[in-house]
């Protein structure tokens, strides 16, 4: 273990000050050969799409891809890997829960010690960090951000077997969450029926046991709000490119719904009650489908978007199935989602053109079907706007490769969650657990983020933040819609949390270990998770050849020549130690701005 002495602090100062001092240019790659140059050009294409398409790529994911880049071009390549993915097993996470409790030795999910948050939480982590189905997990925490839930409900933490299937509350979030999973490449319209008859989302935005009017109550309208705003039409009416439409008359932008469509969508989700109860029992079943219970529900006719009515008389199923069909076929949902999965997997502002071109995979997959999660994936995924985020220039005189960005409206700043990931993932972790458990637990302390704990209903930040200031040079280009720029992972990422997440890394880089153990006294759960950097310390004697390999590996080549020229100066100046050597310039990468930002 490498300790505390002053020349690891006097390294690690020196490289943060150095890589946060430079001015914004471009860097630069040695490429003496033209099989050198379309090598390494094949790994930054490489490095770029897995970073965005999984939680972090190995320097062995980098290098398996860029072989078959150069074998057959960067699309077709890229094409077949995601082919490939849409054809794994899902890996879920609910029953590896269940596993990791009998394998901590516990009789029964509900036996006394059992935490109701630490195996979930464990579950997640060692599956994003473990999984084959990359892209199936990413796409699951991506709808996680959108059809929004979180352990702060009714029973959401409760131990009890109150569950009428016979299963722990505590693991009913856990349900929800592998729902959108088992739906990831699947059908938008799908989905939607699941998210609304899943009980989770029933407890959370307050539709089970949601009764018809009566002489002195009213319907809960928060579904039937919800539904609208933030799963499907958005606030304002949308043209296809995700540009605001505006009434031509007063400039103001021209709302999607009224209160009248809010009355009359809560009005269609009621009568749904827990599975295996009657009617307003709280006898909580949060892993079966919610059902109807046909003298609850409002069967007078409802008048629902573009002229649509529901007939009086009708089941309430065939209601609640009618007003989704109503939201799936409206104009504003293909746009609405599109965007929010390229910001979740690309960019923070896709341009006009890009939410389009998804918006239209999502109108068509090229079969005649709608909602095809497939299709918008790959459209996203290999769009040119996610294909070319930065350049790529050949300086023949110099012989070398310029990677430089592609500016302000191509980046993203990675949410800590995914920061954190492809650290852990970039360096092969391991662990002393008795069932090679990678058990990282609960971050949120660290990473201002984790799941199964949004913030509110709207994620842990809103996609339309905008963070306090103004940007004094730059100045929004038409291919924006509505000429406005948005950054809403910065709404977490606080001084506090930016101090805590670079505590986090520096903590985790000086030993080469997420040590965990100190959250468990009894003897069966204290166990690490170990990093291997011996990759990096084979290079340690030559710092730049260190620097280029951690500059692919963790930034994707877009680390600058002014920050990588310095960064080499100061790591041979400061030690010659290979320990001390490579974790400092990994911990200096690790919280170096250009890194942090993806483009």
């Amino acid at each position: 273990m490498l300790g505390r002495a002053r020349p690891w602090a006097a390294c690690c100062l020196m490289l943060l000050i150095s890589v946060c001092a430079v001015p914004s240019q471009a860097g630069s790659f040695p490429v003496p050969t033209r099989q050198e140059q379309s090598r390494l050009q094949a790994e930054l294409q490489a490095a770029r799409f897995l970073t965005h398409a999984t939680f972090g790529p190995s320097s062995a994911d980098i290098q398996s891809l860029a072989n078959q880049i150069e074998k057959l071009g960067q699309v077709p390549a890229l094409e077949a890997w995601i082919d490939e993915q849409f054809g794994l097993p899902g890996s879920y996470h609910e029953p590896l829960a269940k596993q990791m409790i009998s394998d901590a030795g516990y009789t029964s999910p509900v036996a006394d010690g059992v935490s109701t948050s630490r195996y979930r939480d464990d579950a997640w982590w060692h599956t994003v960090l473990t999984a084959p189905d990359q892209l199936r997990q990413r796409m699951a925490w991506a709808l996680s951000q959108i059809f929004v839930i979180s352990q702060h409900g009714d029973g959401f933490n409760s131990r009890a077997l109150e569950d009428a299937t016979g299963e722990p509350m505590y693991l009913g979030i856990v349900h929800y969450y592998d729902m959108l999973l088992g739906n990831a490449f699947g059908n938008y319209r799908s989905l939607l029926g699941d998210v609304s008859l899943h009980p989770v989302m029933g407890v959370f935005l307050s539709h089970v046991n949601n009764a018809k009017a009566t002489a002195t109550t009213e319907p809960d309208e928060n579904y039937g709000r919800e539904v609208q705003q933030l799963f499907s039409i958005g606030l304002y009416e949308l043209k296809e490119t995700g540009e605001i439409k505006v009434n031509k008359k007063t400039g103001e932008p021209i709302p999607t719904y009224d209160n009248e469509d809010i009355r009359s969508f809560a009005r269609v989700f009621t009568g749904l009650h827990y599975a295996g109860a009657n009617f307003g029992q709280n006898r909580r079943n949060f892993h079966a489908p919610m059902v109807m219970a046909e003298d609850k529900h409002d069967t007078e006719a409802k008048t629902l978007h573009n002229g649509t009515v529901l007939p009086a008389g009708q089941s309430g199923m065939d209601d609640i199935n009618a007003a989704l069909d109503n939201l799936f076929a409206h104009a504003n949902t293909g746009p609405f989602i599109a965007r929010l999965l390229i910001q979740r997997f690309i960019k923070s502002n896709p341009s006009k053109n890009y939410i389009r071109d998804v918006a239209r995979s999502f109108a068509d997959n090229g079969a005649g079907v709608r909602g095809d999660f497939r299709s918008v994936l790959k459209t996203i995924l290999l769009h040119t706007e996610a294909l070319d985020t930065y350049n790529l220039r050949l300086m023949k005189k110099t012989k070398t490769l310029e990677v430089s960005g592609s500016g302000t409206e191509h980046s993203r700043l990675q949410e800590p969650v995914l920061r954190y990931a492809a650290f852990l993932r970039a360096f092969n972790p391991t662990t002393d657990h008795r069932q090679g458990y990678l058990a990282i637990g609960d971050m949120s302390r660290w990473l201002n983020q984790q799941v199964y704990r949004a913030h509110h209903v709207f994620n842990f930040y809103l996609p339309n933040h905008v963070p306090a200031g103004e940007l004094q040079t730059y100045r929004t280009s038409r291919q924006v819609p509505n000429y406005q720029l948005y950054a809403p992972e910065f709404e977490i990422m606080t001084s506090v949390a930016a101090n805590r997440i670079a505590n986090r890394f520096r903590s985790d880089v000086q030993d080469a270990d997420v040590d965990l153990s100190s959250r468990d006294a009894t003897g069966s759960y204290g166990f690490d998770v170990f990093l291997d950097f011996s990759e990096a310390e084979a290079l340690a004697g030559d710092p730049p050849a260190l620097l280029r390999h951690l500059n692919l590996m963790l930034c994707r080549g877009l680390l600058e020549d002014p920050a990588l020229e310095k960064l080499a100066v100061i790591l041979a100046q400061e030690t010659a130690d290979p320990t001390t050597r490579s974790r400092g310039a990994i911990l200096a990468l690790l919280t170096a701005p250009d890194c942090a930002v993806h483009e």
